[in-house]
């Protein structure tokens, strides 16, 4: 019987072998109009963690119903409004609010430039 530590069996994995070719899955192009959508939009890391149905109805309590909300998993989601500036504006308007709900809350373009 041929036995191989973990790190000897990783070594020979099919993954490991594509990244050491190089990635082969399917590339695309960002749309302009994808970069504009992300531009309005901003991410933001939960303090605590909470279920989506709760944090939406915080923000509705909170007065920003207007704001879409989407999980991105984890204690993360992204928030998107008409235009960044004007989300950036509430955020600032309702400092005390979003800090007791956010960690952190930067713009989307911010993370991926």
């Amino acid at each position: 019987m041929n036995h191989q530590t973990y790190a000897q069996v990783i070594e020979n994995t099919t993954i490991n072998a594509m990244v050491k070719e190089g990635w082969k899955g399917i590339e695309f192009e960002t749309k302009e109009t994808y970069m504009k959508w992300l531009s309005e939009s901003f991410i933001g890391r939960l303090k605590d963690y909470i279920t989506m149905e709760t944090f939406k109805e915080e923000m509705l309590k909170g007065g920003m119903g207007f704001l879409r909300i989407r999980s991105l998993g984890d204690n993360m989601v992204l928030t998107i409004g008409e235009r960044a500036e004007e989300v950036g504006k509430i955020i600032v308007e309702n400092r005390g609010w979003f800090e007791k709900l956010f960690e952190s809350i930067v713009p989307c373009l911010k993370l991926i430039s």
